[in-house]
This record gives structure tokens, sequence and C-alpha cells, in this order.
């Protein structure tokens, strides 16, 4: 195939247990693979070049730029692909390679973002994607900053977008909830040694950025007050800036999850106006208002959210608001509305745990009545195969009728379209989830 050619690169320590799966990714998508080890001590490195990787043992100095630069330094082709060893390249939809080497091949770009989905705990947020500076031309870059480190262009020139469909990364590990902490602990240690080495130089946007990286670890690690002070530096020293704007985004998330919320109305109001997405920041709104009391304000905000999009660009897991008109509309009475809500975030992801609330709203059905009503969001095209069978898993461990619209669900072929959910359901004891 012609275009120029296309290297992975990553850098790894003692992940012989995940690099397999990432290596089988790229078989037919990059040209060459660079493992830049720090320091592994179980097998990695015989793993990576049994591979047919490019190995190079090196060390570990808490400085995740450094790494990466080295990696850059390794790879013989123009292009390279950054990624890690929890990181796959996307199966659905599948790389198109011809676009690929096309784009590679004509953009004066010298970093291109990648649609990248992380798989996350419910607990920690849930998943989300975010456009990553994955595809580096290799002689136009440097990586800057110890942790949460990013490319910096040579040349200025501002980064692109891969179009949707040519290539997509899965990132994985975020999926155990222990491994996470840990991380964002190591993080925070790494974030407050280069803030202290920040402090005693001129103020500049490499502080935003520490400061913003130290709030969102120790959000995750609990230590949540210095987290809000690490948020409110960034939005007094940094005024106007993009990294405000995130610190401001960050602070109404983790107001709202301590119950300030009045305070996270304000907050979401100024992310409106600094031009944050307004069904994100009516996401958050409806959040403050449903605990404040409003729930019919908060319903009204719901049913127009079909994207959430946070001010970094990151787009989250919709089920998150499609789950919460839920509550909010059971809260509000509206049971009708709630049952099929609720449906609908099931069949979009969150289905576990679920279940006995949906029997709940739907109390007064039949089992071939529940199961309508989720096929009705299955011909809407909202759940996959994967999704749907987790539905019915749920509902098989649940009280009756759940078991028996498990059944219906799983041996249906074409299920009807659902009918519509007349009469009444005794309004159930719906606790309101912080986000």
């Amino acid at each position: 195939m012609s275009g120029p050619r296309l290297a992975a690169v990553l850098i790894v320590r003692d992940e012989a247990a995940r690099l397999p799966g990432c290596l089988a990714s790229l078989v037919g998508v990059v040209d060459e693979v660079v493992v830049h080890d720090t320091g592994s001590v179980d097998g990695t490195v015989q793993l990576a070049r049994a591979a047919g990787a490019v190995v190079h043992e090196g060390y570990w100095d808490d400085d995740f730029a450094r790494a990466r630069n080295v990696g850059l330094a390794l790879a013989s082709a123009p292009w390279v692909l950054v990624l890690d060893a929890d990181e796959r390249v996307g199966a659905d939809p599948a790389p198109d390679l011809a676009a690929l080497h096309d784009l590679l091949a004509t953009t004066t770009a010298d970093v291109l973002t990648v649609a990248v989905r992380n798989v996350c705990p419910e607990e920690l947020g849930g998943s989300y994607r975010h456009p990553g500076p994955r595809l580096l031309r290799r002689d136009g870059v440097r990586y800057t900053g110890r942790v949460h480190e990013q490319p910096v262009p040579v040349s200025g020139r501002a980064p692109v977008g891969c179009p949707a469909g040519i290539l997509t990364l899965d990132h994985l590990g975020y999926a155990d909830v222990e491994e996470v902490r840990a991380k964002a602990r190591r993080n925070a240690a790494l974030a407050q040694a280069e803030l202290s080495r920040l402090d005693a130089a001129p103020a500049g946007q490499a502080l935003a950025r520490v400061l913003l990286d130290l709030g969102r670890s120790l959000v995750v690690v609990g230590r949540t007050d210095e987290a809000a002070a690490a948020f409110e530096r960034v939005r007094g020293q940094f005024p106007g800036s993009r990294r405000a704007v995130e610190a401001t985004d960050a602070l109404a998330r983790l107001r709202l999850a301590q119950g300030f919320d009045e305070a996270a109305l304000e907050l979401a109001e100024e992310l409106r106006r600094a031009g944050t997405d307004g069904r994100y920041c009516d996401w958050l709104r409806a959040q403050g208002l449903a605990q404040l009391g409003g729930v019919e304000e908060a319903l009204e905000l719901l049913r127009g959210v079909d994207v959430l999009r946070d001010s970094s660009g990151r787009e989250l897991d919709v089920a998150l608001a499609v789950e919460m008109r839920a509550l909010v509309a059971a809260l509000a009475g509206h049971l009708d509305e709630a049952a099929t809500s609720l449906a609908g975030a099931m069949l979009q992801g969150r289905a576990r745990g679920r279940g006995p609330l949906l029997l709940d709203l739907c109390r007064d059905r039949t089992a071939a009545r529940v199961a309508a009503l989720l096929a009705e969001h299955e011909h809407a095209g909202l759940a996959g195969a994967v999704r749907w069978e987790t539905v019915v898993t749920e509902l098989a461990g649940c009280r009756a009728p759940g078991p028996e619209a498990a059944r219906a669900l799983a041996l249906a072929a074409g299920p009807p379209a659902a009918p519509g959910l007349a009469g009444s359901c005794a309004a159930p004891a719906v606790p309101m989830h912080r986000a």
C-alpha cells in the first residue's frame, strides 16, 4: 500500500499480561512496533521480541515525557501511533487502512487526534470517549510533562482530528477500580513533585496543566478538599484560559458529589458562558436542581440531552443522562417516562443492578410487556448483541417477572414492537445518585 510507513510506539513495564492483546491488534495496521521497556521483570521484554517488536531496554525516572521521546527516537517510520499496553486498535469499526495512509500522506499537521474509548467502572464515572493526540509526525513533535505528558508540535501547527471511521483506540486500563486508584496515587505524587519545581519559576501554562492533573488525581484517591483547592488555584491564576475552563468543569463535578449543589449550578453557568456544550451544562444543572428539589425543571433539561461532551472534548456515555432522566422522572411521578428511559439506559450499557428498579417501575406489567419495552429500544438500534445479553442476564437474576421477561428476550427472533405503557404504577422509592 502506498503512503508513508507507520510505526507503533509503546513505553511499558511489567505488561506481560496485557501486551499480547495490544500487539495482536496492531497486526496489519502498522509496519513496525517499537517497545521502550523501562525495567520489566515479568517477561515483557522477551514476549515483545518474540512478537517481532524492536525492543529497547531503558530505565524509569518518573518522567513520562522523557520516556515517550526515547520511544519516538527509536522508530524509523515517519509517522508513529502512540499507545500503551492496555490499549487496542479498535475493531468496531475496523480501521480503514487505505484512508489512514491517504490521510498521513496528505495532511500538513504534525499531530492527529484519534478517538479513544475509555472503559471505566461506573463508580468512577463510567466509560467515555476523548480525542487523544496519538498519530504523530515523528520528527515534528516533542513530548513535555512528567505526568499526563503531551506532544508539542515543533512547528506550532494545531492538531487536526482524524476523521471518524478511520482509526479508533480502546483503552482498557481504567476497568479495575483499585488499579485506577493506584495510578492516581502515583500521578498525584509525580504532579506534586513537578508542582514544587514549577512554583519556583514564573507562572505559565505548564503550571496550570500540572495543577489540573494534580486535582484530578486527588479526586480519584478521595482527597477532595485538596483537589478543590488545586482547581480553584487554576481558576484564580489563569482566568479565561482553556485550563481554567477545564478546572471549572472538574470543580462542578466535584461540588455535585460533595452536595454543594448551589455552587455547582453557578459553575455550570460559567461553563456555558465559556462555550462548553449546552447539553453537558444542562446535565450538570439537572443534577443540582434535582438534589435541591426542582425535579420538573431538571427533567425538562434532561429531555434535551442526547450527547454529553465536556469542556475538554471528552464524550461521556450518554446513558449517564438517560439513567438520570429515569430517576428524576420517577421522582416527579412520570413513571411511564421513567421506565422507558431506564430501559434505554440499560441497553446502552448500564444494566448491572438496574433490573429491580425497572421491575419496580413496571410492577403492573406482564413479562411480555417488560420484554416488549426493551425490544422497542433494541429496534431503535440502541443495543448491540453484548449489551442485549447483559440485560437478559440482569433480568434473569431478578424476582418475577424478570426471569420470564429474560426468557422472552432470549428466545425472541425479531421481537415485536413494544405496546404503550398504559396504566398506572405505584411510585417506587428512588434514591438520587450523585455524579
